[in-house]
């Protein structure tokens, strides 16, 4: 899945692969927060990479799990993507 978020994290552009990765069509997850599918164990290490980032340092090996649209038995499903 590939994306671009603007500075403050909301998805502006999401590849058509969203769909098949995560459920969401990608007009579904525009102006969403990348905060809202990132697993709460993830987030403080996916800030850090942020700001790396965003200062202009690359990143080609970072892991994340998204939580899935559909859920099963109440639970989120997870996925860990690059």
């Amino acid at each position: 899945m590939i994306f671009l978020a603007n500075e403050a994290g909301y998805y502006q552009k999401v590849s058509k692969s969203s769909f098949k990765i995560l459920g969401y069509q990608p007009e579904e997850l525009i102006g969403k927060s990348f905060r809202e599918l990132i697993h709460p164990d993830d987030f403080q290490a996916t800030l850090e990479i942020r700001k790396q980032i965003m200062a202009g340092i690359p990143s080609a090996d970072f892991k994340n799990r998204y939580f899935k649209k559909r859920r099963v038995n109440h639970s989120p499903e997870l996925v860990c993507h690059t």
